[in-house]
């Protein structure tokens, strides 16, 4: 951890720093998502331009708030109620849904700092990416909202995530007293191309979705990185016919939780 903060540079944009530029220490996720105990217990922190960091206060306390509610205080608890909505499911179940709220774009955040803190490189907001966070989404449809489907090609992720661990093919994160589970395996695609499939998992997030809604599901996804397989990194040597544009519904921690 000692190492990643020495990163010369910010991951949010990937310049160096100056004498000039504020520089601060930006915890990943933010220091809202934890517990006061796990928040010492081997943290991971990188080092950001303090303007670049600051530009993502809102929401690091949303997705604080989300988090805590596998750990925190009522008193957290009760800042998330006004990104809350009753929903009307398929089945007339009321259920409770978050909104205002963009998941996939803060977890990306994070997916882009554990880049830098595995291979040293910074990895650009590219758009060859998805993001598949661990609640179940839905979309407005006859005045109920609809699941959205998950498709069943994406089984492969999880499932190449636990052959790679097997094999001792991954690489990994583990901080914040392991309450942060980072792991990611680089594959080649069928057309070739070097693409990175992650898994993460956060105080056992997944629990937080509705069964009601379709199986729970870790939270996964796949990047594309410009600059092609980081030096240091996993590969799994196997051809995988992948499409690219989502990720699987399967939990890719269950063999490492037994």
């Amino acid at each position: 951890m000692r190492r990643v903060y020495a990163t010369p540079f910010c991951y949010h944009c990937g310049r160096g720093f100056l004498d000039s530029t504020p520089r601060t220490r930006d915890h990943v996720p933010s220091r809202a998502a934890f517990s006061a105990v796990d928040l010492t217990e081997c943290p991971l922190i990188l080092p950001a331009h303090e303007s670049c960091n600051n530009s993502n206060t809102s929401t690091d306390k949303r997705m604080g708030q989300l988090v805590s509610l596998r750990h925190g205080s009522r008193r957290r608890r009760r800042k998330l109620e006004s990104h809350l909505r009753a929903a009307a499911g398929p089945d007339g179940k009321v259920l409770c849904a978050m909104v205002g709220v963009d998941l996939k774009k803060a977890i990306w955040r994070w997916i882009r700092a554990f880049h830098a803190a595995l291979y040293g490189e910074f990895l650009p907001d590219t758009p060859h990416c998805s993001v598949l966070p661990p609640l179940p989404a839905a979309h407005p449809a006859g005045g109920r909202m609809v699941p959205t489907p998950i498709l069943p090609q994406y089984e492969l992720f999880a499932e190449l995530i636990k052959q790679s661990r097997n094999v001792g093919r991954l690489d990994s994160i583990r901080a914040f007293g392991s309450r942060l589970r980072y792991d990611c395996v680089w594959i080649t695609a069928g057309d070739g191309r070097l693409v990175c499939v992650f898994a993460l998992d956060l105080y056992g997030w997944s629990g937080l979705g509705s069964p009601n809604w379709g199986r729970q599901r870790c939270c996964m996804g796949h990047y594309l990185a410009p600059q092609g397989l980081p030096t240091n990194a996993s590969h799994n040597p196997a051809k995988i016919a992948l499409p690219l544009p989502a990720c699987s519904p399967l939990d890719a921690f269950e063999e490492a939780d037994s």
